[in-house]
């Protein structure tokens, strides 16, 4: 009985905590419904002097969807902290993101609200040296897999910012802006903040950092990044490579926002080998990203015999001197090697000896009916095409 009870409990807490995300996220649709984000001035050349209210750290996208196309666009509803340094509330507490240059393309206003849909940043009591309020805004059409995005100049800016450079922070000290609708676009100096404001969403990153280009497996650096808030790790990467390669690392999110590891790969397919990234997050959620490696085409050097010797055995070499890095799979004349081993030609000639074939060098002998014990051989070499390619693991 008492597991029973306390299992119910537990599940009626888990309920409760879903019942008030979802009338949070309630709330919050009917503000974006009622007040969706529009294009504003850009207010950067504001004479911005105050410190009453700031953004504490990233904002963090809090309903990404899990199975959505990279790029596609979804409402995305932002989490932010904000502090209000005074004891008294700011009302209409408003975002002015400028452009930059991938998510927004032209100024554009959010209205910051708590979960119970007001706009309003109360202020400090007692000893407090300030007091943070979570508040939320709904940026539309924002792109999934974004990772993370930063408006505006970086840190924070008194005065004056060239035109579209700064991102800034309004708020107004009359409690009759409490029930704002649309922001302010010209509040006084006393009431903005120039400052940039980072979002943080989920997405991943794949770049080569050191030696892209290689001969075939050649040593290089690639670099793996998750961008998303710190609640999505632990985080598992797998990297696999178009040349059959694969490998696999986990850690533990960063509270910046981003957490990147490093793999080092051994490219062997040219001219390109391409590398797939797949960042997978606690609740099973992925995002990928995609680099390359340059790979040198191996090319063979041939040496043919000018004419069989006493015995009448023709013998032909070639390497690819310099690729230590993989072994190799050979053909002759666009045979492969065991099928060129077991046949004949026109001439009944067939192959003596074969050797090295998976390593950087290859050779074979062959001998012709035609030859003599003679030390002047009747018959001419044969030409014959050798290639070399890189052995997939």
């Amino acid at each position: 009985m008492l597991r029973r009870t306390l299992l119910g409990r537990r599940s009626t807490g888990s309920a409760s905590r879903s019942l008030r995300f979802a009338a949070l996220l309630a709330v919050l649709a009917l503000s974006a419904a009622a007040v969706s984000p529009a294009y504003a001035n850009d207010l950067s050349d504001f004479p911005c002097t105050a410190g009453d209210v700031e953004i504490v750290g990233n904002g963090i996208i809090i309903n990404e969807p899990c199975l959505i196309q990279a790029g596609g666009l979804f409402n995305a509803t932002v989490q932010f902290s904000v502090r209000n340094s005074t004891s008294t509330p700011r009302y209409c507490i408003a975002l002015h993101l400028v452009p930059d240059g991938a998510v927004i393309s032209a100024p554009i206003d959010i209205i910051l609200r708590d979960g119970t849909g007001s706009s309003n940043a109360p202020g400090k009591s007692g000893n407090q040296k300030y007091r943070d309020t979570i508040m939320y805004g709904t940026l539309v059409n924002y792109p999934a897999s974004a990772g993370v995005v930063c408006f505006g100049e970086a840190g924070v800016v008194r005065g004056k910012c060239a035109p579209n450079t700064c991102t800034t922070i309004s708020w107004n000290t009359s409690p009759g802006a409490s029930g704002c609708t649309t922001a302010d676009q010209s509040p006084p100096g006393g009431q903005c903040r120039h400052q940039q404001v980072c979002i943080v969403g989920y997405g991943a990153t794949l770049a080569c950092v050191s030696n892209c280009t290689v001969t075939c497996g050649g040593a290089s650096t690639l670099q793996a990044c998750v961008q998303g808030p710190a609640n999505r790790g632990p985080y598992t990467f797998a990297l696999a490579g178009s040349d059959g390669s694969s490998q696999s690392q986990s850690a533990f999110a960063d509270a910046s926002g981003t957490t990147c590891l490093n793999f080092n790969v051994n490219s062997t397919r040219g001219p390109v080998t391409t590398y797939t990234l797949t960042v997978t997050d606690k609740g099973g959620c992925t995002r990928t990203a995609i680099a390359s490696v340059n790979v040198n085409v191996a090319t063979a050097a041939i040496t043919a015999p000018s004419s069989p010797a006493c015995n009448g055995v023709l013998v032909y070499a070639a390497s690819v001197s310099g690729f230590t890095g993989c072994s190799y799979v050979w053909t002759v004349d666009g045979q492969a090697l065991a099928t060129f081993a077991a046949g004949g030609d026109a001439d009944d000639a067939r192959v003596a000896r074969v050797s090295g074939s998976a390593g950087e060098t290859f050779s074979f002998a062959r001998w012709t009916t035609h030859a003599t014990r003679s030390r002047s051989p009747r018959a001419a070499p044969t030409a014959h095409r050798i290639h070399a390619r890189p052995k997939l693991p």
